[in-house]
């Protein structure tokens, strides 16, 4: 349990039905399937794995605990908007370090614009919530401070050989999965994230990886080609996922889809355009708040390498693919 004020249970989806897709460590991931029309028109299913089936899909789940975590360790993520965010330039940081006789907790907001036209935000607050996963239940932190920050709401809690008491755990590394939001007093979310695992030298982390899309057998676009281009910069804990593809066939509509195997039958679509002279473009930043994909926070991605191994189908309005790759 969390310290601090415990905030009201937050139901943000109301979900028409669910589905189990896996169990990772005798807990069950499920998928959760939302009618609507897509596009084109026609009736489609949108997919909300949530959390849990992020980390169990992916195969990248953030440990719950951070014990026998060794001394001299970073946690750097970006903070990301959510969906419904009236500020639609917020972004900031969260950065986590335990070392000999130092935890502390840092997080920098910029870019805040009030969820009210023209009213004051009336003060900003960091609430985490109560356990790895959990999406529902907060506890309030702190307030974050804007005196003399040139535009910028600010938090910095510290302790020496334990966590700071506000943040509810004994040791900083116990925060590991959890989520993160900044909210007004009206309990406006403006910006989310999950706190990844901590790394002896985040730098070494970083990487920039591209591969060639590939066309199917038959080809539907013969002379269609493209590239899937990754980056994951761990000082500054931002990450992007960019899909590019020409040679399409021009004038028609067209979805990315992720994918565990190639022809699965996803029901929804991470991002979507219409062709221009054939050329396609996808994916997101997450260095200025912005999320990889439609829809990746709410599905517990935050960061690119969450992704790697997961396949991306380009398809047409008719649900035919003409380029695919595996993310690297």
């Amino acid at each position: 349990m969390g310290g601090g004020t415990t905030a009201p249970n937050r139901h943000r989806t109301c979900f028409k039905s669910m589905v189990v897709l896996c169990k990772c460590d005798g807990t069950e991931a499920h998928m959760t399937i939302i009618r609507d029309r897509n596009y084109a028109g026609k009736c489609s299913a949108a997919v909300r794995i949530g959390l849990a089936g992020a980390m169990c899909l992916l195969g990248q789940a953030f440990p719950s605990s951070g014990a026998g975590a060794p001394q001299g360790v970073t946690s750097v993520i970006t903070l990301q908007r959510v969906d419904s965010s009236s500020s639609t330039n917020a972004w900031g940081t969260v950065t986590i370090t335990q070392a000999a006789n130092l935890q502390q907790f840092s997080l920098t907001v910029r870019n805040i614009v009030p969820a009210v036209p023209n009213t004051p935000p009336g003060g900003l607050a960091l609430f985490l919530s109560q356990s790895p996963g959990d999406t529902n239940n907060f506890y309030l932190v702190n307030v974050l401070d804007a005196a003399g920050t040139n535009g910028a709401w600010r938090l910095e809690l510290t302790g020496t050989s334990t966590a700071p008491p506000q943040l509810g755990v004994t040791d900083v590394t116990n925060l590991v999965g959890r989520l993160v939001e900044v909210t007004d007093a009206a309990t406006n979310v403006y910006l989310e994230t999950i706190i990844p695992p901590f790394a002896p030298a985040a730098a070494k982390l970083s990487y920039n990886r591209r591969v060639n899309l590939v066309r199917p057998s038959p080809a539907p676009s013969p002379k269609a080609e493209g590239q899937i281009i990754v980056k994951l910069n761990g000082t500054r804990g931002g990450s992007s996922l960019r899909v590019r593809a020409k040679r399409l066939r021009a004038g028609d509509g067209y979805c990315a889809f992720l994918v565990s195997f190639p022809g699965q039958d996803t029901g929804g679509c991470m991002s979507q355009t219409n062709s221009i002279n054939g050329t396609v473009k996808f994916g997101g930043d997450t260095t200025h708040g912005g999320q990889l994909f439609l829809g990746a926070l709410s599905n517990g991605v935050v960061r690119v390498d969450q992704l790697s191994g997961l396949i991306v189908e380009i398809q047409d309005s008719f649900g035919v693919t003409h380029l695919q790759g595996t993310i690297p």
